[in-house]
């Protein structure tokens, strides 16, 4: 080992057992500043119609934080907001819809998911373009939201954005309900915008994670089979995506021919993208099957399995904000075409993290471009793609 990977090494690891000794910490001095912080707001008229608001915050607050991934941190949060509205409702925003997620508090939760807003809606276009927060009139939002599903007795109503990469991701609607009730915005406002930091520091634990140490880049890197296929996950019982998706993107996904690969969260070491591989090896068109398995040490094994997590990760992120081009590229069989610079960047990416290891003769970044973008079929591809 040379002196310069024997100091990353070093420091790696001394960095890595403080953060970890001091995780509970530092998640408890982060609620106990954040509460600080924003104490005079709470305390105001608008925040303080609720009795307990800075208690129920420290306690949303500490709640969203026990969320593993995106997912399940958004939906913590919207259970949450039960403290300080009558009603509210996340939706998710794509390229082409502001399409509805969950919800809680309405007549009928389960129409939310089937609903997209009107993207013009004078309120939507205030909080996208400005990035915060605002609250009007119902005549500012989306009329058909309210024919569908009845005004707040108030006719005010709130949204509130969720940024991811300095983007409107997702927008949180709350409002009063039917009843003479209040609706604690100051309170929610930061509830949401702690649950977009907390997304982000999740993400990049995450992308952290799969980044490899110098240690584990060998100077002569030694051919290394991946792992033998694992048994086939049917979509149906597939862990969740990365970035929640919408209903009508569920559906499509339901419908592919062949197992989705286990999540980026999954602790069995990269096999995934090798059981779907190796399932639809008949087909002309599909990704080619995984080699025959090589025995494997520890160590090349936690290579691989976060060689195949960056892989996901990368994936993840084209599909997350190019959905429409995806289907588009679906349905013409020109994907890689419509999405030749994100793919390209986001292979250059892999191998400059994996180019250069035993995980390399893999391949996890083509098979889950197959796998993600594609469903399985090469040729949706298109023939410009190249292995």
């Amino acid at each position: 080992m040379t002196d310069k990977n024997w100091i990353f090494e070093t420091v790696e690891r001394v960095t890595s057992e403080v953060f970890e000794g001091r995780v509970a910490e530092l998640r408890n001095e982060l609620v106990r500043r954040t509460v600080q912080e924003i104490e005079p707001s709470l305390s105001s008229a608008a925040a303080s119609q609720e009795s307990g608001a800075s208690d129920k915050l420290l306690a949303g607050v500490a709640n969203v934080q026990t969320g593993e991934g995106p997912r399940e941190i958004l939906q913590k949060l919207l259970d949450q907001s039960t403290s300080f509205c009558a009603r509210s409702a996340l939706f998710i925003v794509n390229e082409e819809s502001v399409a509805g997620w969950q919800a809680i508090g309405f007549v009928d939760n389960e129409a939310i998911p089937e609903f997209a807003l009107d993207q013009n809606a004078a309120l939507f276009q205030k909080v996208l373009t400005t990035q915060n927060s605002a609250s009007g009139e119902t005549s500012q939002m989306d009329a058909r939201f309210f024919e569908t599903f009845g005004a707040p007795l108030t006719r005010q109503c709130h949204l509130i954005p969720i940024l991811r990469k300095d983007k409107v991701a997702a927008v949180l609607y709350a409002d009063a309900g039917a009843a003479d009730a209040s609706c604690a915005t100051s309170a929610l406002d930061v509830l949401v915008r702690f649950t977009s930091l907390w997304l982000e520091v999740r993400a990049s634990r995450t992308f952290a994670a799969a980044s490899p140490s110098p240690a584990e880049v060998p100077a002569n890197p030694v051919s290394v089979a991946p792992p033998a296929p694992s048994p086939v996950v049917h979509a149906a019982s597939a862990a969740a995506p990365t970035w929640p998706e919408t209903a009508a993107a569920q559906q499509a996904h339901a419908h592919a021919s062949v197992a989705t690969a286990v999540s980026a969260e999954a602790s069995v070491p990269a096999q995934a993208a090798f059981a779907a591989a190796a399932n639809s090896a008949t087909a002309s068109s599909a990704a080619p099957a995984a080699p025959a398995q090589a025995p494997m040490n520890a160590e090349e094994a936690d290579l691989h399995r976060k060689a195949q997590r960056f892989a996901k990760l990368l994936i993840d992120e084209i599909r997350l904000y190019n959905k429409a081009k995806v289907e588009e590229g679906r349905k013409n069989r020109d994907i890689y075409d419509r999405l030749r610079d994100d793919i390209d960047k986001s292979r250059a990416s892999y191998l400059k993290r994996y180019g250069n290891t035993s995980a390399a003769p893999a391949d996890y970044f083509t098979h889950e471009l197959i796998r993600g973008l594609a469903q399985e079929d090469a040729s949706l591809l298109g023939p410009n793609f190249q292995r």
